[in-house]
């Protein structure tokens, strides 16, 4: 992005209208208007106004609806589209009634994402402060655990990592002493500057990019691919260096900062310079922390609640449930006048599944996956059918004993792991009630596990049914961590179907070609925002959300994917003008 337009954007984002808030921002103040409800049969929506459609009832499109009913004129409309029958996407915290050995209450269980990460001094990207946007706004009271210890899983036991790994575990385990030579390879290479100054003339995998870097291949099999598996389920032989690793990709390319100052994207800052005028946001954002964010017993769950309950309030606002989008087309041979600029969307209604409505929009936000897209488009956007998913089989698992396992977040699986240690195929094993160690009044102590297994391992095989994951996992339970398999708890799996998109060699070049397609077809009036295109999880979605919101507020013609589709112009800052990152103690 060119240093003209970023400036640009960063004098738009400055004139944005905003809502007034009074100082606390309660939840109620942004859900008390007159809830209207609204089906098929309503009264069409006034016209006078800007028409919206928000396609997907995830995060991301939650969070783009109320972020657009919350900056665009009361005039304007709008419609989010959901195909099931319930709002939150991947995000989902059921309450189980559990009776295990006598043991009696109700547990929550995380069955997607069970936290985000605080990005806690991180001056390359600022997408927790559109967190700290909303739970200001919603009322929402976040919990920042503190760092616990974390682990890998090799070759056949439990190691901690640094920074509670000691040195002579660092000096013992055959972990670290296997990636000598490859970090003296990256020191080498970090002292020549060899490497500094250009990037590769070549997008390379996050394996051949380590090898360049490092000389060696134990970094990428032993470390990184363990780090690979728990974000993206992918395969570092296939994933783009350049699009998943990001600040540590450019960092090594680029000369060092000067002593107080740090690199930061032009885009970034310019995002970060409108968000900090929120002096509430700029203070959470400085607040001691560990690196993760969560809502206690609440759940996850709580945030897409919460905005669902405030855009039910929302006169200007529709939400559609068990309403499928079939198409997306231009509005132009409809014979309408005044139309011809709109986009036309066609969706069936649960209701009345035999019809087909057709309703025009101004614009259209798809928050959906780049395959959904291309079904709802057609050969339009052909090019998006590259983009790869992977699924993710989960397992709950909850002991009514406590401690069943070391303190700690979890462990991951690098790939170097042999087929006999891991025969399950598994990614890791996050350890819940370490994690989110806030229990309800009704729910009992105990062990809570949450295993992940397939990614980019289930390529080319069936995954297992949920009986057989749960059957597996407690296998691998038992040889990881030693719990028996036939200690009684209560275990239930989920198969979570393409849900994690793959950014693989090419993923910018196919970018670019979407680019142009999503101009060319639909004139400006598509906007996409989702992990196939760019930033991935829940703290993604969040950052993911905004932009789509931005683009559609100051009426700029963006596909959504700008800020992916070239290299990132990059400047020095000095530390005291990142005033949302100022040092802060750990939590």
């Amino acid at each position: 992005m060119s240093k003209s337009r970023c400036t640009r954007e960063a004098a738009a984002m400055v004139r944005l209208t905003r809502l007034p808030l009074p100082a606390r921002r309660l939840a109620s103040q942004v859900i008390t208007r007159q809830q209207q409800v609204r089906g098929l049969s309503r009264v069409a929506p006034p016209s006078d106004g800007k028409q919206v459609a928000v396609i997907g009832g995830g995060l991301t499109g939650l969070t783009t609806a109320y972020l657009l009913a919350k900056q665009l004129p009361e005039s304007a409309y709008i419609t989010l589209f959901e195909s099931s029958d319930r709002l939150g996407g991947w995000i989902r915290t059921d309450e189980v009634r559990v009776n295990v050995n006598g043991t009696r209450g109700v547990v929550p269980f995380e069955r997607g994402p069970r936290t985000l990460s605080s990005l806690r001094g991180n001056t390359w990207r600022y997408d927790d402060l559109v967190l700290y946007e909303l739970m200001l706004d919603l009322g929402l009271k976040p919990s920042y655990p503190k760092d616990l210890p974390r682990y890998l899983y090799y070759p056949d036991h439990l190691v901690k990592m640094p920074p509670d790994a000691s040195v002579f575990d660092c000096l013992t385990e055959s972990l670290f002493r296997e990636c000598i030579w490859g970090a003296l390879g990256t020191a080498a290479s970090w002292v020549t500057g060899r490497h500094r100054g250009r990037l590769p003339a070549h997008d390379l995998s996050v394996a051949d990019w380590l090898r360049l870097i490092t000389s060696d291949s134990a970094v990428g099999n032993n470390l990184v691919s363990a780090m690979i598996h728990g974000i993206y389920g992918g395969d570092i032989e296939r994933l783009s260096a350049r699009s998943v690793l990001d600040r540590m990709y450019y960092n090594l390319h680029l000369r060092p900062a000067e002593s107080g100052q740090r690199h930061v994207p032009v885009h970034e800052l310019a995002f970060m310079n409108h968000m900090v005028k929120d002096a509430m946001v700029c203070a959470e954002a400085n607040k001691s922390k560990g690196s993760l964010v969560h809502f206690g017993a609440q759940g996850m769950e709580a945030l897409p609640r919460a905005l669902e309950g405030a855009l039910a309030g929302q006169r200007n606002v529709n939400i559609l449930r068990r309403a499928s989008v079939m198409d997306i087309k231009p509005a132009t041979n409809i014979g309408r006048i005044g139309e011809e600029n709109k986009l036309q969307v066609h969706f069936r209604h649960a209701s009345t599944p035999g019809e087909e409505v057709a309703q025009i929009f101004d614009h259209v936000v798809s928050t959906t996956s780049s395959d959904s897209l291309v079904n709802m488009t057609g050969d339009a956007l052909s090019t998006l059918s590259g983009i790869e998913s992977v699924s993710i089989m989960t397992v709950n698992l909850w002991y009514p004993t406590p401690d069943m396992k070391p303190p700690g977040f979890g462990y991951l699986i690098p790939r170097s792991v042999p087929l006999e240690q891991n025969p399950e195929r598994a990614l890791g094993v996050f350890f819940d009630s370490d994690v989110i160690s806030e229990r309800r009044p009704d729910e009992p102590p105990g062990t809570k596990l949450f295993v992940l297994m397939g990614g980019h391992h289930y390529r080319g095989r069936e995954p297992p049914s949920e009986d057989e994951a749960i059957v597996q996992a407690k296998a691998l339970l038992e040889r990881h961590l030693g719990i028996p398999r036939d200690t009684p708890c209560l275990a239930m799996a989920r198969l979570a179907r393409d849900c994690i998109p793959q950014h693989n060699v090419g993923h910018v070049a196919l970018l670019k070609a979407a680019d142009q397609q999503i101009t060319s077809a639909f004139g400006g009036r598509l906007t996409v925002a989702n992990g196939s295109y760019g930033r991935i999880g829940a703290m993604g979605a969040l950052r993911n959300a905004h932009g789509a919101a931005y683009t559609v507020i100051s009426d700029h013609r963006y596909s959504g994917l700008d800020d992916f589709i070239r290299n990132p112009t990059i400047v020095d800052v000095p530390l005291e003008r990142i005033p949302c990152r100022q040092p802060q103690a750990k939590a």
